[in-house]
């Protein structure tokens, strides 16, 4: 498909002319550009390279492409961006093969001492990325594990997934959390047999450390401020154009972040209910073109992998400290979950809800429909976070109501095999993460990583959703593979959708923002098993290369 299109009646570029490689522009299986111009970080014609060239004006840039191939950048679904740079400043990594280097829980008391050695009195240290699934043990640290490293330091451990976190006696003692503190909804502080805190934090009571200023998990403004900056590395190394903030969405560090030079790529960025609510009846969407107010965020359940989320039968095998029938449980009843929804949804914005077990997704999909019966809204496009379970007639029911799935697909490789084994069973595994159903039907599916619980790696993700290969090389789901072009379009213009960006970004098309990731080679072209080891040669944001290789 060789096109060309005019944006307005600007007939002379004062920007760039990429040609000279294969371009992807993503609008059909087969469709191939020959150059694409851009004009004021917009792309203002796309077709063969005979006419662009005839809109040159004498200050043109060509950028030759010298034969790879330039796409769509990646859009991404859905991580957090800002926690994502902070955690690159101030957090130690104690994650397994093949994302850290830890084996055994000693590994992670070594790094954790060496890390408070250099670290002043009664600072916190602070270690993430943490797998009770994959560490040698296979069990959760506690408060006597962690006082080893230090007892003059609040030592702090988050879990790979942040739905657990694991803390020494000395940042209980400043949480306030000890025998008589109670369990917050939806959250768990397990004790020992005398009624202590073990130190294990499990979902809502994290949030006992996550919002304790004196412990400084989340880091200071300066921080997360000069945060923007490791992320944005981070992201556009990688291909990303568009990130997400999912969650704790703070307008003003982004503001002050793109002021100091460190926000180099966009961001969405999803804040609780009620500021969402508040920034959609004030009409605050967006900050110039970087970064975009797109509406709230809430949770419904946990993690598969660290057996709370919420399932309609039980966990395929019994769980520690569980019961036989064990099936996990929910944040919120159905009654508090859809009013929630409805202080979003009335205020015309987008909601999006953490659910990865089919009885969330249930609970989701109720406050969803009431929410739509009481208070019509053309498009709401709501969101389905995570996504992983959702059984069929759910995946029908989001068709009905226009919600989008964005679905974990990435979490197959390091955790398919434990699904299969241990908490889903074979049955249920075969339609783990149904993206090829919900493209079939239509739904706009996208992928994501859920950075810092993933990296963000585009590209493997592509192959998961591909491949849906696990560790051990099993394939979990064989079904519900996509090919390589629809991988791409979930991690681009399905992305944007998600969104309600799909006009401004997510295809190569004239009128929307000239925003590329440019690969060593063609990825429709290549033998899937070797899409990771694609290189990503550039990053452009508008017009601009804020990555290259």
């Amino acid at each position: 498909e060789i096109r060309l299109s005019l944006v307005g009646s600007e007939m002379c570029i004062r920007d760039s002319i990429y040609s000279g490689g294969t371009i992807l522009p993503l609008t059909g299986c087969d469709a191939t550009l020959e150059a694409v111009a851009v004009k004021d970080g917009v792309i203002l014609a796309c077709g063969s390279r005979a006419d662009v060239e005839k809109l040159a004006g004498p200050d043109t840039e060509r950028v030759d492409l010298a034969g790879s191939t330039m796409l769509p950048g990646f859009y991404d679904a859905h991580s957090h961006f800002v926690e994502v740079g902070t955690g690159r400043l101030i957090y130690s990594n104690v994650n397994c093969p093949p994302y850290g280097p830890v084996e055994r829980i000693q590994d992670v008391l070594d790094i954790l001492r060496e890390k408070a050695e250099r670290t002043p009195k009664g600072k916190s240290v602070i270690g993430a990325g943490y797998d009770q699934n994959i560490i040698a043990e296979h069990r959760h640290l506690t408060r006597v594990d962690l006082d080893q490293v230090s007892t003059e330091h609040p030592v702090i451990c988050d879990h790979v997934t942040s739905h657990f976190m694991y803390v020494n006696s000395m940042a209980l003692r400043i949480a306030g959390i000890d025998r008589n503190t109670p369990d917050p909804q939806g959250g768990v502080i397990r004790r020992d047999e005398q009624g202590e805190p073990t130190g294990v934090l499990e979902e809502t009571a994290v949030d006992l450390i996550w919002y304790k200023d004196e412990l400084g998990f989340l880091g200071t403004r300066d921080e997360k401020i000069r945060g923007l900056k490791e992320a944005t590395d981070y992201y556009a190394a990688r291909g990303y154009t568009t990130a997400n903030q999912g969650l704790v969405g703070d307008a003003e560090i982004m503001q002050e972040g793109e002021k100091q030079g460190y926000l180099g790529i966009r961001c969405t960025l999803w804040s609780a209910p009620e500021p969402a609510a508040k920034y959609a009846k004030e009409n605050v969407k967006s900050e110039g073109n970087m970064f975009f107010m797109t509406g709230g965020k809430e949770f419904q359940d946990g993690s598969i992998g660290c057996g709370t989320a919420y399932l309609t039968k039980p966990y395929y095998t019994k769980l520690p400290d569980r019961s036989a029938d064990y099936c996990g449980s929910p944040v919120w009843s159905r009654e508090e979950l859809t009013e929630l929804v409805k202080k979003v949804h009335n205020a015309g914005a987008q909601m999006h809800i953490h659910c990865n077990g089919d009885a969330a997704i249930d609970d989701v999909l109720y406050a969803y429909e009431q929410a739509q019966l009481e208070n019509p809204c053309p498009d709401p496009r709501h969101v389905v976070v995570h996504a992983q379970m959702s059984r069929m007639d759910q995946l029908e029911k989001m068709k009905e109501l226009g919600v989008t799935p964005t679905f974990y697909v990435p979490t197959l490789y390091p955790n398919g095999d434990i699904f299969e084994s241990t908490y889903l069973g074979p049955e249920r595994c075969e339609h783990v993460d149904p993206i090829k159903t919900a493209m079939d039907m239509g739904l706009h599916p996208t992928v994501h990583t859920d950075c810092p619980v993933m990296p963000p790696d585009p590209l493997t993700s592509i192959w998961t959703a591909v491949t849906r290969k696990a560790k051990s090389g099993a394939v979990i789901g064989q079904t519900e593979r996509l090919s390589v072009y629809e991988a791409l379009l979930a991690s681009t213009i399905n992305a944007a959708y998600q969104s309600k960006q799909e006009d401004l970004v997510g295809t190569i098309e004239p009128g929307k923002w000239a925003d590329f990731v440019v690969l060593d080679r063609n990825p429709l072209q290549v033998d899937a098993d070797d899409i990771p080891n694609l290189k990503i040669l550039k990053t452009i944001v508008g017009g601009r290369c804020v990555y290259q290789a």
